[in-house]
């Protein structure tokens, strides 16, 4: 079964929302979300107030916006992605482009994410997850990664890694080459899941 194409209606409606998001974002390269109100977004955008709340309930809709734009980038990109590589370089490789992604975000916007309430990066089931984990597997199936571990558990680990990577880049105001540090550190993690 194949997907119907959008109509205009749909096309002018996802277009509408993802000005409105690209508008927020660009707003919170230079400050806070709590300081910019939704009149600043729509003001950006060029819409009225009412199309924000055609697509958003409230200003924090915009972090879950931010997401869906992260797993849609990933999906992207690594459906483009051909390289070849064992399982270790192609996790590596992944999290080449999850630090670009944060890096392209921009260090003001990274900052509002990594906060402790923020229970969007412990959701399970997305894009981004899948993928890594298909990549695990695929290891643990040529048996370059042990089965010690099941897939799901060395994902949240090497997560937990690159969170901790990001969020000290933002410490240090993104005063050292993220993508490069997130590659030594995972790559030395990734290890202790490499069979002898």
């Amino acid at each position: 079964m194949t997907d119907k194409p959008l109509t205009q209606r749909q096309k002018n409606r996802n277009d509408t929302k993802h000005k409105l998001s690209a508008s927020a974002l660009k707003l919170m390269k230079q400050r806070s979300l709590g300081d910019i109100t939704i009149e600043d977004i729509c003001s950006d955008a060029g819409f009225s107030v009412g199309s924000f709340y055609n697509h958003f309930h409230t200003k924090n809709d915009i972090f879950i916006e931010l997401y869906v734009q992260a797993d849609s980038f990933f999906a992207e990109s690594f459906e483009q992605d051909t390289s070849a590589g064992n399982s270790g370089e192609r996790i590596l490789r992944y999290f080449d482009f999850y630090a670009g992604y944060n890096q392209s975000t921009g260090l003001e916007t990274v900052k509002q994410l990594y906060v402790g309430d923020n229970k969007l990066f412990i959701e399970k089931g997305r894009y981004m997850q899948r993928k890594l984990e298909s990549y695990i597997s695929q290891g643990q199936d040529q048996q370059e990664i042990t089965r010690r571990f099941s897939a799901a558990y060395i994902a949240e680990d090497l997560f937990i890694a690159a969170r901790g990577m990001i969020y000290h880049w933002c410490l240090h105001e993104g005063d050292f080459d993220l993508a490069g540090r997130m590659r030594d550190h995972l790559g030395r993690l990734l290890q202790s899941y490499c069979p002898p």
